[in-house]
């Protein structure tokens, strides 16, 4: 069964919007690599949807009052579409580019996103100014290493998780103060994916 027939007409709706705007802002701000909307769902919007099932059937995170920070969310993936299946609690957007900021500041209001925020700041000084989260996610950021290390002092340690989008089974090694509690799977055009889920060692 195709990932997208899990999700509901209006969802699907707006997910179409939200490509189209991508489509729209692309050649001015080159948000994504891709050109047509039939890449952009396939390989872009459907990372978004599996990150909302693998939320979904975890029991880490059943919580529905969870904090989310999104480090390094360019053009709003897997955040926004992760947000129209996912309205529950406060996301935050982290993107330092300008013209990428507005983009998603223009995708949240265009589709009515509640309790979605961008901050656009370096992910590095978010600590300075008390930013705290349940659950930090990363895809094509910055290597996984330098990931955990930004995100240690803006986790909620007794509950904490860090979700990282990856194309390897494992990470190689760990630093002491993590452990790799989940690794989810899934393909994408008969290619394996997989989320990483870190737990701090406290």
């Amino acid at each position: 069964m195709s990932i997208f027939n899990l999700i509901s007409l209006e969802q699907k709706q707006q997910i179409e919007y939200f490509i189209e705007l991508i489509l729209k802002w692309n050649s001015k701000v080159n948000l994504v690599g891709f050109k047509n909307r039939e890449d952009i769902l396939n390989y872009l919007i459907s990372d978004s949807l599996f990150l909302a099932d693998f939320f979904k059937k975890s029991l880490v995170f059943k919580s529905k009052k969870l904090t989310f920070i999104d480090l390094g969310a360019g053009a709003g993936l897997p955040g926004i579409p992760f947000r129209i299946i996912n309205k529950d609690g406060d996301y935050y957007l982290v993107e330092i580019r300008k013209k990428r900021a507005i983009f998603l500041k223009n995708a949240i209001f265009k589709l009515q996103l509640s309790n979605t925020y961008v901050l656009q700041e370096l992910a590095e000084n978010l600590f300075k100014y008390h930013y705290s989260a349940d659950i930090i996610i990363a895809r094509a950021f910055k290597p996984y290493p330098q990931v955990l290390k930004i995100a240690y002092p803006l986790l909620k340690k007794r509950k904490g998780r860090v979700v990282i989008l990856a194309n390897k089974p494992k990470p190689k090694k760990l630093p002491s103060n993590w452990q790799l509690e989940t690794v989810y799977s899934y393909q994408v055009d008969e290619k394996s994916r997989y989320f990483w889920s870190f737990k701090p060692n406290i």
